[in-house]
C-alpha cells in the first residue's frame, strides 16, 4: 500500500514469480521535474470514502486470512 495523504494506492505481489501489480514506472526524466499527469489515476482510492473503506476491509481480510492459514 501506497498512501499520499487519504488516497491509496495498492500493490499486489505474486510470490510464486515475483511480479508486482501495478508495475513499476520509472520517472521519464530523472533530472527534471515530474509531469503533472505521472502516475494519473494512480492514487484513486480515498480512504476516507466507502469505497476507500470496503478496500481496506478486503485488504486487512486477505492478511487475517493469510495468517490464519500458517
Amino acid at each position: 500500500m501506497s498512501f499520499l495523504g487519504t488516497s491509496l494506492r495498492v500493490y499486489c505481489g505474486d510470490a510464486s514469480n515475483g511480479n508486482v501489480e501495478p508495475v513499476f514506472e520509472d520517472r521519464p526524466n530523472p533530472g527534471r521535474t515530474l509531469p503533472r499527469n505521472f502516475l494519473e489515476g494512480g492514487w484513486n482510492i480515498d480512504i476516507l470514502s466507502q469505497e476507500g473503506f470496503e478496500k481496506m476491509k478486503e485488504i486487512v481480510g486477505d492478511i487475517v486470512g493469510s495468517v490464519a492459514a500458517l
